[in-house]
């Protein structure tokens, strides 16, 4: 158990089922395609902000490990999914999209299977995929965007995850500032249509996500940059950490498997 102490919920989870249903009525209402629901715990701690990175490190290894200190607070975070990536003017996107958990007495391959063959995950991964690739068009050169990879796996600790790549050249006039502007969010991390999922989440999470679900990196002079998102993070302020899980909730989400969904991308904090 991470730190020794127990987590409670903002949300019990019959109001978190509650909520998926009710995502899943303005879907069914043509008011959106997709919402990421998502809930937070929170623990009493006095830990170290060294001690946090250390744990992430060894319980979950991610492409991204970063921490933030600030005078009030600590961001410490070991995430799987790139944002956004630029490089001389060509600007890469990675979404993360369709989930399974990792079963140590299950076979990797087997597991690697039963997600790719998940109807439900691959339309949402696709639709967001197809969102990803519009956000990069407004700000790129015509018949640049190119979907480098579809829809392979990334096995971690806790979870299987199903993984795509969209690159465009940047336009003469833009630059990585304005690539910036033009994907953030991620759709992955809120949903589609954007406006409309960020205002239900709004509605829906009993308190602001924060850093939770934003971008953290670096920007450098020549105009590169290299973010991730904000996700398997520890926020740790006043003497508590909090962390988040979330999942898209789709037409087709059965809410006891997205609720689960959530628990297992929380494995190493909870």
């Amino acid at each position: 158990k991470f730190l020794n102490t127990e987590s409670f919920p903002l949300v019990e989870k019959e109001q978190y089922l509650k909520n998926i249903s009710i995502i899943k009525d303005q879907i069914i209402k043509g008011e959106l395609i997709q919402c990421v629901l998502s809930q937070r715990f929170k623990k009493s701690t006095n830990i170290e902000n060294d001690a946090l990175i250390y744990h992430l490190f060894k319980s979950y290894p991610s492409e991204y490990i970063y921490q933030l200190v600030c005078p009030n607070f600590s961001i410490t975070g070991s995430s799987p999914e790139m944002f956004l990536s630029v490089k001389d003017k060509v600007a890469t996107i990675r979404p993360v999209a369709g989930t399974i958990g990792n079963d140590p007495k299950i076979d990797d391959h087997e597991l690697e299977i039963k997600l790719k063959s998940s109807i439900k995950d691959k339309a949402e991964h696709i639709m967001l995929v197809d969102l990803a690739r519009n956000d990069l068009g407004k700000v790129s050169k015509k018949g640049t965007v190119k979907v480098k990879s579809l829809m392979e796996t990334q096995i971690y600790n806790n979870v299987i995850h199903l993984v795509s790549e969209v690159t465009g050249v940047i336009t003469e006039n833009k630059d990585s500032l304005d690539a910036f502007s033009s994907t953030f969010p991620i759709g992955t991390l809120v949903g589609a249509p954007k406006i409309r999922a960020s205002k239900l989440i709004n509605d829906l999470e009993p308190e602001g996500r924060g850093p939770y679900c934003g971008a953290i990196g670096w920007f450098s002079k020549n105009g590169n940059i290299e973010t991730s998102t904000i996700i398997r993070t520890i926020i740790r302020k006043n003497g508590e950490v909090s962390f988040n899980g979330g999942g898209g909730i789709v037409f087709d989400s059965i809410p006891e498997v997205e609720y689960q969904e959530t628990l297992d991308k929380m494995k190493a904090f909870i």
